[in-house]
């Protein structure tokens, strides 16, 4: 089996269009880089994987019957990549540059670099929350407190809107939109833990290659344009619990 330079996942449940925007967004803005695509579809209901597979025959695709979650189906992909590195890429995000090359190029640039994410923006160019703080309880506390006293310094929020910055930095964690990871890393720590259905997934993972020995990295000099909130499908899942109960499942496993 021949290795490449980069596995791209993209792990989808019902988001047919965004899909497509999103493959063809990769096919349209990714030179430099010999990469595989890997579609791991969980049992979408609005045609997805016809699309896939009549638009995008490169593509490799991994049909479930029902939702297994983001973490397990990124898993099923993970487990069959070619790459030196993989890359965890949203639905609804679309590539306006070739960002691939520059986070593959910065991951790779250090030995000592486990995993980079790049800067997530809104259609309209707006930065959105890209990296931040892993939670834990004293530290959510002194969120809200210091928010009501309107305290700035010293505040840690658990994801960062990067206005203003220019130049890399290393984080705690990157939003899982856009999350590269060297697969030796992962071969080393593992794959994601698929006790958490969604959300947290990537926190989880980005502490494990930190506790590794490993740097996380964010870097500002790539953009990714994502629809934040529309990889989850439709209205008919309970975000909030499955958010709140990814949350505290983090919280209980690490503190």
């Amino acid at each position: 089996m021949k290795a490449v330079d980069l596995s791209v996942i993209v792990v989808n449940w019902n988001t047919r269009e965004l899909l497509r925007a999103c493959l063809a967004s990769v096919k349209r803005h990714t030179t430099g880089l010999e990469y595989e695509l890997i579609v791991v579809d969980n049992g979408s209901a609005d045609g997805s994987p016809a699309i896939v597979r009549e638009e995008f025959p490169e593509v490799a695709l991994i049909e479930n019957k029902d939702n297994r979650g983001f973490a397990a189906a990124n898993n099923q992909a993970i487990r069959i990549a070619r790459g030196r590195a993989v890359l965890l890429l949203n639905s609804d995000t679309e590539l306006v540059e070739n960002s691939l090359l520059k986070l593959h190029r910065f991951l790779f640039s250090r030995e000592n670099i486990g995993a980079v994410g790049g800067r997530l923006a809104y259609a309209g160019g707006a930065s959105q929350w890209s990296y931040g703080f892993e939670p834990s309880l004293g530290r959510m506390l002194w969120i809200t407190v210091s928010g009501l006293l309107g305290i700035s310094r010293g505040r840690k929020p658990g994801a960062i809107v990067p206005e203003g910055v220019d130049r890399p930095l290393k984080v705690e964690y990157i939003v899982g939109a856009d999350l590269m990871v060297k697969k030796s890393v992962l071969d080393q720590i593992g794959l994601l833990d698929e006790s958490f259905f969604a959300y947290f997934e990537e926190t989880d993972l980005c502490r494990r290659v930190r506790a590794a020995g490993h740097e996380v990295w964010f870097t500002p000099e790539t953009s990714i344009v994502h629809r934040v909130g529309s990889s989850f499908g439709p209205e008919t899942l309970p975000r909030l619990r499955i958010y709140y109960t990814s949350l505290f499942r983090y919280l209980n496993k690490h503190r």
